[in-house]
C-alpha cells in the first residue's frame, strides 16, 4: 500500500494551487518558511464551516478568492510584491479548446502571472496550476501526481474530463517599488 499524500483525505488542493502559483507569478525566493505561514493564513481565513466543508468537498473559486484577499496582503514584503487573484474568464464562453488555450497562452506570456485551472473528472474535481503549454497538452505544476492535461482528453465543452474556464483564477504579482525604481535609477 502506498503512503498517503496531500489530497487523499482532504479537498484543500485549491490552497496548494495558490501557493504553487506564486513561483510562476514571479514571487521571490523558493520554498520558504513564509509559504507554510501563508498556507496557514489562507486556511485560517476560511470560515469554520467552509474549512470543514473543504476537507470533504473542496473549495470553490469564490472561497479561494476570499481566502487570497484576506491572506495575501500580510505577505506583500516576504513575497516581493502584492498578490491579486481574479477570475479573468468569469463572463467568457469558450467554444473550443483552441480558443481557451490561446487565451491562457497570452496571459502566461505576459509574465508576473500564473493561472490556476479547475478541472473535473468522473472521480474528482481539482485545482491545479498551468505551467506551460504544448500543442498536445497543458503542462501542470501540481501538488499531486497530475502532470498534464492532454487536450485530446480534457475539453472546455461538456464531457467526463473538463476544464472549467469560468473558474480559472489569475494570480498576478505587482512587484514592490524599490527606492531605485522610485528615483528612476
Amino acid at each position: 500500500m502506498r503512503a498517503a499524500k496531500q489530497g487523499d483525505y482532504d479537498g484543500l488542493c485549491g490552497l496548494y494551487a495558490l501557493i504553487n502559483a506564486l513561483d510562476l507569478a514571479g514571487c521571490k525566493g523558493g520554498r520558504l518558511p513564509v509559504h507554510r505561514k501563508l498556507f496557514e493564513e489562507l486556511a485560517g481565513s476560511l470560515p469554520k464551516g467552509t474549512l470543514h466543508r473543504a476537507i470533504k468537498d473542496g473549495l470553490s473559486g469564490k472561497d479561494l478568492l476570499k481566502a487570497a484577499a484576506a491572506a495575501f496582503p500580510a505577505f506583500k514584503k516576504p513575497l516581493g510584491g502584492s498578490v491579486r487573484v481574479s477570475r479573468p474568464f468569469r463572463e467568457t464562453i469558450f467554444r473550443t479548446n483552441e480558443e481557451f488555450v490561446e487565451s491562457i497562452a497570452d496571459i502566461m506570456a505576459s509574465g508576473r502571472s500564473a493561472l490556476i485551472l479547475n478541472i473535473c473528472t468522473p472521480v474528482y474535481d481539482h485545482w491545479t496550476v498551468a505551467a506551460s503549454i504544448t500543442p498536445q497538452a497543458i503542462i501542470l505544476r501540481d501538488s499531486g501526481a497530475l502532470r498534464e492535461l492532454r487536450l485530446d482528453r480534457y475539453t472546455v465543452r461538456r464531457g467526463e474530463y473538463r476544464i472549467l474556464p469560468r473558474e480559472t483564477l489569475l494570480v498576478h504579482v505587482r512587484p514592490l517599488k524599490t527606492r531605485a525604481s522610485e528615483d528612476g535609477t
